[in-house]
């Protein structure tokens, strides 16, 4: 598959799919928590909100390094033919500068989510993406880098 063409299926997915899971490590201890996420056009950055007080900004805090997984399973036994599943590796952080620029990607996947932005206790984060990993069929797997657009095969 071309790069052109993942970098599609990529954008179509991150664009479909509500709901990302993502792993925060602090103290040696691996945590997962299921967040609403958005992505920027160029799929170089993904965003996503939570409480100051929680354990997985204290993670991040901690350990910046996390890991988001995206998929498009339905939980049926064709999932096996079907499924794909992007793992996007890469550094988190509050997002400060062009707070309200982000808030908007946001905003517009998640507009039902406006009152718990607008909370003083509510950070948003930013992904700045590493690599993501795809893994089609539970076995075919590719590295694509959206700010190169190279592939590597596994």
């Amino acid at each position: 598959m071309k790069t052109d063409q993942e970098k599609k299926q990529l954008h179509e997915l991150f664009t479909k799919q509500r709901f990302a899971v993502i792993a925060t490590q602090a103290s040696n201890e691996p945590y997962t928590s299921l967040v609403a996420f958005s992505s920027t056009e160029d799929l170089t950055y993904l965003i996503f909100a939570t409480l100051r007080q929680t354990r997985k900004y204290e993670n991040i805090r901690q350990n910046s390094k996390i890991s988001m997984l995206i998929d498009n399973r339905e939980n049926l036994s064709s999932d096996v033919k079907n499924a794909i599943t992007v793992t996007v590796v890469g550094q988190a952080s509050e997002i400060k500068a062009n707070k309200q620029h982000f808030m908007k990607i946001h905003l517009k996947k998640h507009p039902y989510l406006r009152e718990f932005l607008q909370d003083a206790n509510c950070a948003l984060i930013g992904l700045s993406v590493e690599k993501i990993i795809i893994v089609r069929k539970f076995q075919q797997i590719t590295h694509f880098d959206p700010q190169h657009t190279k592939k590597q095969p596994s």
